[in-house]
């Protein structure tokens, strides 16, 4: 996942948009969203000072996300849509469903230890006993696709016999993620050096998926 960058934009007080201007706004009121919901949280984070940030109106905020729910929803989706996008692309080839998967998980701990995503699951862990139904509606929208994507590549890889016929494919995908993400996940959390280094991430990351193969492996 590319960093989420501000992009530069003057206000349009003299009508909407064209569309490449409308896009630009898009992005930077996401952009600008992201940054203070990260600041300041959701609950302290209003649509005004969102709007007053972006150098917009509130009326452009809401014509695009009719709440600030919808605009929480919208800045964790597109957050994760990289993600998404390139478990999309390993699925493309299912010649081998178990390499395509492999390359998926590794895309997804570079992913969890972007400095935008620890700050983003920071704050939706801070903010989920004060909003539950909240955050859980906003995380299963934002990262269902890419689980379904994993689930996917294991049902071909169980069917290809790459991988033993009694796995749950769901246990299987929780297992994984966990054992994949868990640690370095808590480390970068607790804002400790954790697997910062590509080095040690990726030896981490071969380290931990040869454990999972050892588990999994028909042979």
């Amino acid at each position: 996942m590319i960093g989420i960058e501000s992009v530069p934009y003057r206000s349009g007080r003299q009508g909407r948009p064209c569309a490449g201007g409308s896009e630009a706004l898009d992005r930077h009121i996401l952009a600008t969203a992201t940054r203070l919901f990260i600041e300041h949280g959701y609950s302290a984070t209003s649509v005004e000072h969102i709007a007053e940030q972006a150098g917009t109106g509130k009326n452009s905020i809401y014509r695009r996300h009719t709440t600030k729910e919808k605009l929480f929803e919208a800045v964790v989706t597109n957050l994760c849509t990289p993600l998404v996008e390139a478990a999309s692309r390993f699925e493309k080839d299912l010649s081998n469903p178990l390499a395509a998967l492999k390359e998926s998980c590794r895309t997804l701990l570079t992913f969890v230890l972007m400095p935008e995503s620890v700050a983003v699951y920071r704050l939706m862990t801070a903010e989920a006993r004060r909003f539950p139904d909240l955050v859980e509606r906003v995380q299963r929208k934002a990262t269902e696709p890419y689980v379904a994507s994993i689930r996917r590549l294991l049902e071909t890889a169980r069917q290809n016999r790459q991988i033993r016929p009694d796995c749950d494919v769901e246990n299987t995908e929780r297992a994984i993620m966990g054992l994949i993400t868990g640690w370095a996940v808590d480390q970068a959390m607790l804002g400790l050096e954790g697997l910062r280094a590509e080095k040690e991430r990726e030896t981490f990351f071969e380290n931990a998926w040869r454990i999972f193969i050892s588990g999994v492996s028909p042979a």
